[in-house]
């Protein structure tokens, strides 16, 4: 069923279709992207009780409920986005602290902490100063070696504890003050999946990679903190077209934020948790199996199997183009991912799997094949693979094979164009941000943007998608790439039957769209619909 439409916005009220109620409540116009003539024949929606209930011509609808129903018009309409991937509390929390993501020098990042630093209150010395959004790869005024150190941080303030994490979230940049509190020093040792960057001497220099952060005592927000982050990004979520998304490696407290606000009415749109591994919510989901509500659905487990390529953590099978002698971090065997893959299925307990380097992404799928043998009755329970960045083309196939999902994210490969390139190496390039190549091998293509990471606006996914981020030849369709951010995310979920189209049964969850001429993609959103109702429009 093809999930795209073009469409009008005009808002009235109606009332329930039925024989004592003949109006729907809501009457959408639309005329299929479809090249099936009954098709373009079918162009309005009629939406009772939050559910697409009948399709019909416009000159029947209008004589057949002239005056009644709430009508809307735009230039195109399809099932409702949704992000596969992103954070929604760390948006929040990203939206409302010290955010880095907009800078491109070095000289900027100093001046955005030193004026954090002036706002924090002198009397609360042990307050931290914490933040994110730095990428050393944009800097063309990078310090000497490439990275900051813990003395630019104490040149700023050397009194309080600072933590900054990378843009990826894959590595932590502190002062001496935070190494202190955490008597990090020359004889500390790399913890395993980790890394502590050191200078010639053998002292610590500020840099933790990966496991390694977790050695810093940083703070994390309360539970009431967390409602507040979620609040503000869900709105800003909303206000992008989404209708849902696939929350990645919740934390305990940002769990019970998602409950609190489900139970007070308060999500505007669908959520799908997969909870941190080691988490204590993980922990309950794998004894008492997934939680289902309307609107939250706990589901699953996101674990991690490397680090990330800007940081040089992702796991490759052969040796970085531009650091020889180094691979990057296995941060889970390959064993302990079978034994967890196998705990979740046998729980209905979907497991999300973080891996970037073609190493790292062949481990989780010799995992996750291994985990289908020992779990045969469990196959139409996807297992996931978040990023796949760097996938080789024997292991394409293995996707499709063994019901594992490219959870993909083809924003990165604009962000990270500038350099990738010299981190694999031309041989290897083929391989990197491969969507055309995977769904062609047959394996269901799930997007999101993984935000705070990168801008949570999916119409930069679609445009990466089917033009900045993918070679000539290379690119998908505008109706694949919706199909991705779409039915792709219902799939990555679990979900068959109706779940994400325009058909007759199916959820009214639907994205408006308007003809944008200037951006990559043609079309931009104008207004998002959840269960048959208006939540967010731009006009």
């Amino acid at each position: 069923m093809n999930t795209l439409f073009p469409l009008a916005l005009l808002l009235q009220t109606g009332c329930l279709l039925g024989p004592k109620k003949p109006m729907p409540d809501l009457m959408i116009y639309a005329k299929s992207f479809a090249q099936e003539p009954e098709e373009l024949q079918q162009d309005v929606l009629l939406i009772t009780d939050g559910h697409i209930v009948s399709r019909m011509s416009a000159a029947k609808a209008d004589r057949k409920y002239k005056g009644g129903p709430a009508k809307l018009t735009a230039d195109r309409v399809s099932a409702g986005l949704v992000d596969a991937h992103g954070h929604p509390a760390g948006l929040g929390r990203a939206m409302t602290e010290l955010n880095l993501n907009q800078t491109t020098t070095f000289a900027q990042v100093l001046q955005h902490i030193e004026a954090q630093a002036e706002q924090l209150p002198n009397d609360e010395p042990d307050r931290w100063l914490v933040g994110r959004g730095w990428d050393q790869n944009d800097w063309n005024d990078a310090p000497s070696g490439g990275w900051p150190t813990a003395a630019h941080l104490d040149a700023i303030d050397a009194s309080r504890p600072i933590a900054i994490r990378r843009i990826d979230g894959h590595a932590l940049w502190v002062n001496s003050k935070a190494m202190s509190l955490a008597s990090i020093n020359s004889s500390t040792q790399d913890p395993q999946g980790g890394w502590i960057f050191r200078d010639d001497s053998g002292e610590p220099t500020g840099i933790l990679l990966d496991d390694a952060m977790d050695l810093i005592p940083v703070p994390g927000p309360s539970v009431s903190e967390q409602k507040e982050h979620l609040k503000v990004a869900f709105r800003a979520l909303m206000e992008t077209g989404l209708t849902g998304v696939h929350a990645m490696g919740v934390t305990d407290s940002a769990m019970q934020a998602l409950y609190d606000l489900n139970g007070q009415g308060e999500l505007p749109l669908r959520v799908w948790a997969y909870a941190s591994v080691g988490s204590k919510a993980a922990q309950q989901l794998l004894l008492d199996g997934p939680q289902h509500t309307e609107h939250l659905k706990v589901i699953g487990i996101k674990a991690f199997a490397d680090g990330a390529l800007g940081s040089r953590g992702a796991l490759l099978s052969q040796d970085y183009a531009d650091t020889p002698e180094h691979k990057g971090l296995a941060l889970t065997s390959e064993d302990e991912l079978t034994d967890l893959a196998s705990r979740c299925l046998q729980a209905e307990v979907q497991l999300a799997v973080h891996a970037i380097g073609d190493a790292a992404v062949t481990m989780v799928l010799n995992a996750f094949v291994r985990t289908r043998a020992q779990v045969p009755d469990k196959h139409h329970i996807p297992l996931r693979i978040e990023h796949a960045q760097v996938v080789t083309p024997k292991d394409r196939p293995r996707f499709s094979e063994n019901n594992i999902i490219a959870s993909m994210q083809p924003i990165h490969a604009v962000s990270d164009g500038p350099w990738a390139a010299q981190r694999l190496g031309p041989e290897r390039m083929p391989w990197a941000y491969a969507f055309k190549a995977l769904q062609q091998s047959g394996a269901t293509l799930a997007f999101g943007s993984d935000f705070p990471v990168e801008d949570h606006n999916p119409l930069l996914g679609l445009e990466a998608a089917t033009h900045r981020g993918c070679e000539p030849g290379f690119c998908l369709s505008t109706h694949d790439a919706l199909h991705a951010f779409t039915a792709g995310a219902a799939q990555a979920t679990g979900q068959v039957g109706q779940a994400a189209t325009l058909s007759i049964g199916s959820r009214a969850d639907i994205t408006l769209w308007e003809s944008h001429e200037q951006g990559a993609f043609p079309f931009r959103p104008v207004a998002t619909i959840l269960g048959g109702s208006v939540v967010w429009s731009a006009r």
